[in-house]
């Protein structure tokens, strides 16, 4: 059924555990089939955790899609911290074990980080991947992402959220 959507979120929670549901499942074929379809995927802190491709500090047992090019850490951030987005604008999210990107590959593009560089958001061409549960910029790169898969525009949401 999963291939039938538009789009798909690879939520938060255990890495662990969704791990383990990959491996029971066999789920993890069809999200890659589903990441090869090019529709948009949305990855969230475990779900950031699994995207990746190589494994970092707590990421070890864990099942990697491989479906971006980085290494993500595990269990590194946590309390509230100032994020920094590619345009300058500044918010504030909490992260509790929250994973950071590092060892991006060529096709990162970062487009959020904390004040001391490491990546909290980052995109992999159909592949957004997030370790910040809030934030304007997860959310507008997610609706632009899945409104120009089909074909369609937002203008009004980026009125809306003051974004240009």
């Amino acid at each position: 059924e999963i291939e039938k959507c538009d789009a798909l979120i690879l939520p938060g929670g255990w890495s662990n555990l969704q791990s383990s549901i990959f491996d029971s499942t066999g789920i993890e074929s069809v999200i890659k089939r589903f990441d090869e379809s090019g529709k948009p995927i949305l990855a969230v802190c475990a779900g950031m955790i699994l995207a990746g491709s190589r494994p970092g500090k707590d990421c070890a047992s864990r099942r990697l899609l491989g479906i971006a090019d980085v290494t993500i850490e595990n269990n590194t951030v946590n309390g509230e911290h100032l994020v920094i987005d590619s345009v300058g604008r500044q918010f504030k999210s909490i992260f509790s074990n929250g994973p950071v990107a590092i060892e991006l590959g060529k096709t990162i593009e970062r487009l959020a980080w904390l004040e001391d560089g490491k990546a909290v958001v980052i995109r992999d061409d159909n592949v957004l991947i997030s370790a910040c549960h809030s934030g304007k910029i997860v959310h507008l790169t997610f609706l632009e992402m899945c409104a120009n898969g089909n074909g369609r525009e937002v203008p009004k949401l980026k009125k809306y959220l003051a974004i240009p």
